[in-house]
């Protein structure tokens, strides 16, 4: 076992000890077993700060053992499926920044950077060393568009942008959260995601688990205000 992937391991034993115990607990074979692979884009951000690029210059040892411990999150839910995540791919994001991407309703790439300057008001100014953060609905639909427009998404059931950047949660005035995914996209080209992660200690893995259930039906809590 490589050093990197030694580490890893590691760290995923302490990330996970609490929800082990819970795990244990077996979901009753009557459940449905629902599979699904997994391709994650990330940005340049998370690579500057994550330690566990492995030998082939990618990410697939550590966001392995994130889907690991998402399916773990899972099994302590009371969700009506078993969950089986495997890493379709994890590839590196456009060379514009994905916030740069056009989403669809944009004609070019100077209209997308002055509507985003527009939305600077949004952003979280909280102090955070991820900062500045994105706008969760502004990048989802972005990297929504992306996925939608590109081949090289296709076999991947979900795909799920990381970036190392912090990213504010929004509601609007219904309190309906924005720039998540809507429940039931599962296996469609909407189903994605944006998740922060900072590539050492696994910490988007409640927030990509809180999606995926949203992919697969399950209903928005506001009154938890669940992350």
């Amino acid at each position: 076992m490589s050093p990197v992937a030694m580490t890893i391991t590691i760290l995923t034993l302490l990330v996970t000890a609490s929800q082990l115990v819970r795990a244990r607990e077996s979901k009753p074979s009557s459940i449905p077993k629902v599979n699904l692979a997994v391709h994650f884009v990330y940005d340049r951000y998370f690579e500057q700060i994550s330690k566990f690029r492995d030998e082939s210059g990618r990410y697939r040892d550590y966001f392995t053992t994130f889907l690991n411990i998402v399916e773990l999150w899972f099994r302590s839910s009371k969700l009506p499926h078993y969950l089986k995540l495997t890493l379709h791919a994890a590839t590196e994001g456009p060379l514009n920044d994905i916030d740069n991407e056009p989403d669809g309703e944009e004609k070019s790439v100077d209209r997308t950077m002055s509507d985003e300057s527009s939305q600077e008001e949004d952003f979280d100014k909280s102090e955070t060393p991820y900062q500045p953060c994105r706008n969760r609905s502004v990048t989802m639909k972005k990297f929504k568009y992306h996925v939608e427009t590109q081949d090289a998404y296709r076999g991947a059931d979900v795909v799920i942008f990381v970036t190392g950047l912090c990213i504010n949660l929004e509601a609007d005035a219904n309190k309906e959260w924005e720039g998540f995914s809507k429940p039931g996209l599962i296996c469609t080209k909407s189903a994605v995601g944006v998740v922060h992660d900072d590539g050492k200690t696994f910490n988007g893995t409640r927030s990509a688990a809180l999606q995926l259930a949203l992919m697969l039906g399950a209903n928005e809590d506001a009154k938890t205000n669940c992350k």
